[in-house]
């Protein structure tokens, strides 16, 4: 067996366990750190795809002919949808007059002066878009179409 000389000085046991302890609040703080991280990135993704989504349906809109919401059954206008196949699990809602999210992209007729939703089409329409991710909202975003 080894002796230890006079001014070799040994780790107690206590010290050792103390180091140990220690080192494992460290590994346990850094994986947390890395699961938010995770995390927070996994979020930050979803949300640019909802606004790119958002941002390509309002501009595929913004594209498409003026609809008279006048022409239409409840005075809502039907404008077609962007393809979002690339992105499965997210799909594009609108709100219809009544607040109900629904599957079609709907133009509501407007009076900006009053703020309010109105029957009578006057060349102005609010859209409310709804970006779902496995049918959980991501993005609300209001735009208007105007008729130029």
């Amino acid at each position: 067996m080894y002796k230890m000389a006079k001014n070799e000085q040994g780790y107690s046991l206590i010290e050792v366990l103390v180091s140990i302890g220690l080192i494992a609040i460290i590994a346990v703080a850094f994986t947390m750190a890395l699961t938010v991280s995770s995390r927070s990135l996994l979020i930050a993704d979803e949300r640019n795809i909802a606004e790119s989504l958002a941002k390509s349906q309002i501009e595929y809109i913004k594209n498409q002919e003026y609809v008279n919401a006048n022409d239409y059954v409840n005075d809502e206008a039907v404008y077609l949808p962007i393809d979002t196949s690339e992105y499965p699990s997210f799909a594009v809602y609108s709100e219809n007059r009544t607040g109900q999210v629904v599957s079609t992209i709907i133009g509501i007729p407007y009076d900006t002066g009053a703020g309010v939703l109105v029957i009578d089409d006057d060349g102005i329409q609010r859209f409310k878009l709804i970006i779902r991710n496995n049918d959980n909202n991501i993005l609300v975003i209001e735009d208007f179409k105007v008729d130029r």
